[in-house]
């Protein structure tokens, strides 16, 4: 092999590290879903709702887990919420998306106000226990 080869090999690898890198550091820190709110990472939740597991995937004995951003209100309650990954893709999403209007969250003060504010959950399913956050 050419030294110019070599050098062209170190390169494309020095490339690949630097780009891996990069994407861990980013994978690292939540992306934000809504524009303008605080992130507060691990809100507690105050009340789950139960959790419907997927007579499919019981019947397969999957699991898989579901993320969801959810904007909570002053209140605690949901306002907005929208799943930002899921895997196996799609086969919880809609048993999540059921359950979240009736959540809730902790409240946040800010300045001495209630506030809204941005989390996210990330829920387990597994055939062998309940579902979880």
């Amino acid at each position: 092999m050419t030294d110019c080869c070599k050098r062209r090999i170190a390169w494309l690898l020095l490339g690949w590290v630097l780009f891996a890198g990069q994407a861990a550091a980013q994978a690292a820190k939540p992306l934000p879903a809504f524009i303008g709110v605080p992130f507060v990472a691990g809100a507690p939740v105050v009340y789950q709702p139960p959790i419907e597991f997927p007579t499919d995937a019981a019947r397969f004995r999957a699991g898989g887990s579901v993320t969801v951003a959810v904007l909570v209100g002053a209140d605690g309650a949901p306002e907005r919420f929208r799943v930002i990954a899921s895997d196996p893709p799609l086969l919880f999403d809609r048993y999540i998306v059921a359950a979240m209007p009736d959540f809730r969250f902790a409240t946040a003060s800010r300045d001495g106000k209630t506030a809204r504010y941005e989390t996210h959950i990330t829920f387990n399913f597994s055939p062998l226990r309940p579902t979880t956050p």
